[in-house]
């Protein structure tokens, strides 16, 4: 063998075995998503996100070329709650790879959704790495946020919910960085990453409330001249720097951006159409602008697996003592203060304001990471109790499996998961399929019915038709979607007030059931036979 040989060998032998696990356990997390990312269905929301980024993109040529547009009156149909930042993102992959059919687009974006949260499970790692600093315990904490079962689901489909997660963890990343060493190129990318989440939906505001609020914190906590004046030339780079990103990365506020910020962020009180928009919650539909205090919460606590929020508990109660009894905040103190603030001030601040929620508690997952990243400390705190080791690691392992179980067992619609606290009779208590996945299936069952013959398909929600649009070009083609009159199929998710009456009552159009979309005993949505033709 050769000197290289020899050398390349040196270097082989001081790899560590946690940096290979840990390589090993990204790599086989990237190929389940790559061969499992097109087994979900098309959501209500897609084809409306996908609406903000060619619009944006439209507004963005114009301007450029000079031949700008007002804003507001290209922006009517938009939905009202959502930055475009990550939109405008994929609108330009898909035009720069120039795909045109509506199921390769589709496909395009679940890709790149799941790939946009696999790098923020890498920057989730990184972060508990630089809290707890050990490869093992960092790589269960990051595991547990990859089975957390309705975010799982979420992370190939949800442009909004899922890659606001994965910027929220690396926007933290970056913030933690910056206090480790503050610099000036740590404060542009921290608030480039906190313009970037903030761009992508207004609740990133919270980022730079907590960056503020633990600056202050230092500089009474070491209150030096030299490390006051680094604080102080941080906080001028990042504010700077800050407003910079924000105006430049959301072509809204290029005409006015003090009035717009302030429309976009009093949107997100309002709700549209809310005469017909409802909600199911314990067994009773309610208006969207008229769900009580403890919807968030109450959402929180069904959906999230038992030992998460045991470990929870235990990682509050911990971080709590240590902050009690400290006289000063030392960096893992601070550290921790971060995870809970980001944890709880989102909650306190819902509770208060009371914005408009739909569907479960999708629009706050970005609390995720923050839970699990609590609960991984507490864990990382029992273990090191000698007597508790062994039943911690036991626990440990089979929260694993039982997590592995549930994702296979719900595959594709972990979504709709719901813990033991939610009780009996879920399907009449609270929403199960709201985004319509379910329509995918649905309208495959009927393409194998006919058997190469085309069908004439009514549905009981937009979802049908946004599934019909992106099913593979043949298919979509044998379906014609209908008025109800003019079917011989039809399909329901029973959501909203009277389809869930027409399904539970089994009245027309709901008759002459010929296949249940169901996991378990729990029925998502189902495919009747009609008499019409």
């Amino acid at each position: 063998m050769n000197k290289e040989s020899f050398k390349n060998l040196e270097i082989a032998s001081h790899i560590k075995p946690q940096n290979l696990l840990t390589v090993c356990f990204f790599l086989l997390y990237l190929i389940i998503g790559l061969l499992i990312y097109d087994n979900f269905g098309a959501t209500w929301d897609e084809p409306l996100n996908r609406d903000l980024g060619i619009t944006s993109c439209k507004y963005i040529q114009a301007y450029i070329s000079g031949n700008k547009i007002a804003w507001s009156d290209i922006s009517q149909h938009l939905i009202a709650e959502q930055g475009p930042f990550y939109e405008i993102v994929l609108v330009a992959i898909e035009k720069l790879i120039n795909i045109h059919d509506s199921h390769d687009i589709l496909m395009l974006r679940h890709l790149i959704t799941f790939l946009t949260f696999w790098f923020g499970t890498i920057a989730f790692y990184m972060l508990l790495y630089k809290r707890l600093g050990c490869s093992y315990i960092s790589l269960f904490g990051t595991l547990l946020l990859i089975l957390s079962p309705r975010l799982f689901s979420h992370t190939f489909y949800n442009s909004k919910d899922a890659a606001l997660t994965a910027l929220f963890i690396i926007c933290t990343l970056t913030l933690i960085m910056s206090f480790d060493k503050k610099s000036v190129y740590n404060a542009i990318i921290h608030a480039l990453s906190c313009a970037i989440v903030i761009d992508t939906r207004a609740v990133g505001l919270v980022l730079p409330t907590i960056t503020y609020l633990c600056l202050y914190m230092q500089a009474r906590n070491d209150n030096t001249e030299l490390h006051l004046r680094k604080i102080m030339l941080y906080t001028v780079v990042y504010t700077a720097f800050l407003s910079i990103f924000i105006y430049a990365f959301w072509p809204a506020l290029w005409d006015a951006p003090i009035s717009n910020l302030i429309k976009y962020i009093s949107n997100i009180s309002a709700a549209k159409q809310l005469d017909n928009n409802f909600s199911l919650y314990m067994g009773r539909f309610i208006r969207v602008d008229q769900l009580p205090w403890h919807y968030l919460p109450v959402w929180m606590t069904i959906t999230l697996p038992l030992p998460y929020t045991f470990f929870l508990t235990m990682g509050v109660f911990i971080i709590c003592h240590n902050l009690t009894f400290s006289r000063k905040i030392a960096h893992n103190n601070l550290f921790d203060l971060i995870l809970l603030s980001l944890l709880i001030i989102p909650i306190i601040a819902v509770i208060i304001i009371r914005p408009i929620l739909y569907d479960d508690w999708r629009h706050f997952y970005f609390l995720h990471p923050y839970i699990i990243a609590i609960a991984t400390i507490g864990i990382s705190n029992i273990i090191k109790i000698h007597k508790l080791r062994n039943l911690v690691i036991i626990t440990a392992i089979l929260i694993v499996i039982h997590g592995i179980s549930i994702l296979v067992y719900y595959h594709p619609y972990q979504n709709i998961y719901f813990n033991q606290l939610a009780g009996s009779n879920i399907d009449k208590n609270f929403e199960l399929d709201y985004w319509g996945l379910s329509f995918k299936e649905g309208l495959n069952f009927i393409l194998k019915d006919q058997s190469g013959k085309c069908s004439k398909v009514a549905v009981s929600d937009y979802p049908g038709e946004v599934n019909h649009l992106f099913l593979k070009r043949d298919d979509r083609d044998r379906i014609q979607i209908v008025p109800i009159q003019e079917a011989s199929y039809f399909l329901s998710n029973h959501r909203q007030p009277v389809n869930y009456t027409l399904f539970y009552t089994q009245h027309y159009p709901c008759i002459n059931e010929i296949h249940k979309v169901n996991i378990g005993k729990t029925t998502l949505a189902g495919v009747f036979k009609l008499n019409n033709n």
